[in-house]
């Protein structure tokens, strides 16, 4: 996997990266990070299972032992049930998006465009405020996800005859 598809924790450094508040450097390098994280994840799954899916007619054309054959569909099943169930490239685009969002914070701090044009407000609680309003909203819209997403217990069947 080459290092030009990995974020850059670094990248983004303003020229006055110690007027950025600290809850902001946080949820942008723990985002980056995350995101980074999920990519690698969710490619090295995706590779696997490509890889482990493909063996198995191959594995049949060699007249492999069905236990053999059985063990690579097998895996090939955990490998696209870990992929599907930890939502790795979902969770990668997720934390991208709220990277690029809070970038797009910096560069309007950084330029003084608004809301961080006014001089004599506090710049500073302005980013901090609209970035931790990014991060709740993300947050908030996952766990509703996560909520639609759970199944939903059936109900009891009646005990009376």
């Amino acid at each position: 996997m080459d290092d030009s598809s990995r974020p850059q924790e670094d990248a983004w450094r303003p020229d006055h990266w110690d007027e950025i508040p600290q809850t902001v450097r946080g949820h942008l390098q723990f985002h980056l990070t995350t995101a980074a994280n999920n990519h690698r994840l969710s490619r090295l799954l995706e590779f696997a299972s490509l890889i482990v899916s493909a063996t198995i007619p191959v594995a049949a054309a060699v007249d492999a032992p069905a236990g053999v054959i059985a063990g690579l569909g097998a895996l090939a099943t955990v490998l696209v049930s870990m992929s599907t169930r930890g939502r790795y490239r979902e969770n990668w685009l997720r934390h991208n998006q709220l990277v690029l969002a809070i970038q797009h914070e910096l560069v309007l701090f950084d330029h003084r465009r608004r809301p961080y044009r006014d001089v004599d407000g506090d710049r500073r609680a302005t980013l901090a405020i609209t970035v931790d309003e990014l991060v709740q909203t993300e947050a908030a819209s996952w766990a509703e996800r996560e909520r639609v997403a759970l199944p939903r217990p059936s109900a009891a069947p009646d005990p009376s005859p």
